[in-house]
């Protein structure tokens, strides 16, 4: 069974990593049919990987956005494609932005000054 709400998120959070442009992850939401409050989250990168992790179906957008990330950032940089690279990349540094929930909002913060720099999903910043 396939979750629309979890592809539109996982969608808009994969777009604020700016992947080089030969890397295109193509993923997968399901739900877990014996915990519904639990989704599996499968990513293939190039068909060099495949990798996966679960998140809290049940949780506000904002959570499951900063899940998404998480376990992105988690597998992202083990592969050929994006190894070494920050994911995304802080605009002030050169290491990767980490997720955070703020009240009802994800944010991408920089890590040396915990400064919030981008809303999470949202293109026009």
């Amino acid at each position: 069974m396939k979750d629309t709400r979890l592809d539109s998120l996982a969608r808009k959070v994969v777009a604020d990593f700016g992947l080089p442009g030969h890397v295109r992850p193509r993923f997968e939401c399901v739900l877990d049919e014996d915990n519904p409050q639990f989704a599996k989250i499968l990513v293939e990168v190039e068909e060099e990987s495949v990798f996966g992790f679960g998140v809290d179906q049940g949780a506000s957008d904002a959570k499951i956005m900063v899940q998404i990330a998480e376990g992105l950032q988690d597998n992202l940089p083990e592969l050929h494609a994006t190894w070494g690279v920050a994911l995304p990349e802080c605009p002030r540094h050169t290491h990767p932005m980490y997720p955070q929930e703020k009240g009802n909002d994800a944010w991408w913060v920089c890590p040396e000054d915990g400064r919030r720099v981008k809303l999470m999903g949202d293109s026009n910043a």
